[in-house]
């Protein structure tokens, strides 16, 4: 009972911490974020952009393709193990996931440009200001 009690309490202390960086993140990127998330999607994670500049189609808060999902949650761990193309198609649409693998791109380094041209040619600066101090 020990045992279990504690690894419960450690399960939770990790949550919190997650959380807490991530509100960090939020704070430091925030401007950005938001004005990313409304060009890309005013703010609807249901939004699907059926031709983007290159033809293909992209969905969601961050307009994301299944792949652009897969390859970047698979390399910063953040899709559970396994994940495959199928389950970024399953998933593509969640915004919360989208963000959270935005956010790493920001943190290291990602050419943004090359995922949302339009959108980061328009509020990339906002990454640039005193706002945001890497």
């Amino acid at each position: 009972d020990y045992e279990q009690i504690q690894n419960h309490a450690t399960t939770i202390a990790q949550i919190l911490l997650i959380q807490d960086k991530q509100k960090i993140y939020h704070r430091k990127y925030g401007p950005y974020l938001t004005a990313l998330r409304w060009c890309e999607s005013r703010f609807k994670d249901s939004a699907i952009n059926p031709k983007d500049v290159d033809g293909a189609r992209s969905y969601g808060r961050y307009q994301y393709r299944p792949a652009t999902l897969l390859n970047f949650g698979v390399e910063y761990g953040i899709l559970p193990k396994g994940a495959t193309l199928t389950w970024a198609k399953q998933n593509i649409m969640d915004g919360e996931l989208q963000e959270q693998i935005t956010v790493r791109m920001i943190k290291n380094g990602e050419n943004l440009y090359q995922q949302f041209p339009a959108c980061h040619r328009r509020y990339g600066w906002l990454l640039d200001t005193q706002i945001v101090q890497r």
